[in-house]
């Protein structure tokens, strides 16, 4: 190959640093505890996850929330176990990234 001297442009290297992460809001309710555990209990849990990102009004900053919702029902019956409501965030400072 020939060297014509041209050198290639090369794309600036991407910055991240974590700058914070923290618990926005939580909520837990055991209702297996409250009503007493009768019987033999088989548990069915649901998971959900939603994932919410947005930039911040100061430059290069971003945060990213990940909301949980985990529930337990009892197999036989249907009786309501327990609820998790999880809304976790991190703030971050990204650079060289296009939009």
């Amino acid at each position: 190959m020939a060297d014509n001297g041209a050198a290639q442009p090369q794309a600036p290297a991407i910055k991240m640093n974590i700058l914070n992460q923290f618990i926005r809001d939580m909520s837990f309710e055991n209702i297996l505890a409250q009503k007493g555990a009768q019987g033999e209990v088989q548990p069915d849990v649901n998971v959900q996850v939603n994932l919410d990102a947005k930039k911040r009004s100061a430059e290069h900053q971003y945060e990213v929330a990940i909301k949980l919702q985990v529930s337990s029902d009892n197999k036989s019956g249907g009786d309501k176990l327990f609820i998790l409501e999880l809304d976790y965030v991190g703030l971050f400072h990204i650079e060289n990234v296009p939009e």
